[in-house]
């Protein structure tokens, strides 16, 4: 006899910590002043503003922030590795920062295009809106028995790290509280390691 786990979704999460938190926050916070957070036009109010609406500029890249990638990509192989014996070619595709203020939320969208989506929490009071996935097996519902959550929730905590699949459809709740939560995302491209 044999139970499977049929159409297997993977998600991570992880913290950057000690010494090495401390160079991945000073590296964002240097770059924070620079920053003109403007909201996307097609969004509404209510969602979270941008370091760049538009995606077209590498926000790690733009600000070389050479130790924050380093530790992305680490992480990124980490997560690869734990469900593939595959050697892969990595590459952040895109990167933005988040800026979300009291009342502002992410509405429900996915990455696709790429490979990986990922969040890092740089500016946090815990409380400010959660990350959540939501669940790609919709019509499991209609089940009795084998009904799931809807959504999985992540928390955010400065030095934190999460990574999901880009197609996965997500969001962020709304921030009830008075702080502002500040976030690094980005997208990523992998592809098969050849000979």
């Amino acid at each position: 006899m044999a139970v499977e786990g049929l159409f297997y979704t993977p998600a991570y999460y992880d913290y950057i910590v000690n010494d090495d938190l401390n160079k991945v926050q000073s590296e964002i916070s240097d770059t924070i002043s620079q920053v003109n957070f403007t909201k996307h036009k097609g969004w509404g109010e209510t969602n979270h503003s941008l370091s760049d609406p538009t995606f077209k500029t590498d926000y790690l890249n733009l600000y070389k922030l050479e130790f924050t990638k380093k530790h992305l990509l680490i992480h990124i192989q980490r997560y690869l590795s734990s469900f593939s014996n595959n050697e892969y070619d990595i590459s952040i595709e895109s990167s933005w920062l988040t800026n979300t203020q009291k009342g502002e939320h992410t509405t429900v969208h996915n990455h696709g295009g790429f490979d990986i989506s990922g969040v890092y929490y740089f500016q946090t009071n815990g409380k400010d809106g959660s990350l959540y996935l939501m669940n790609p097996i919709t019509s499991l519902v209609s089940s009795h028995y084998f009904k799931p959550d809807e959504c999985l929730y992540y928390h955010p905590e400065v030095g934190k790290l999460v990574l999901f699949p880009s197609w996965l459809y997500h969001g962020v709740r709304p921030n009830d509280t008075d702080d502002t939560r500040i976030s690094l995302s980005f997208n990523v491209k992998i592809s098969v390691k050849r000979g």
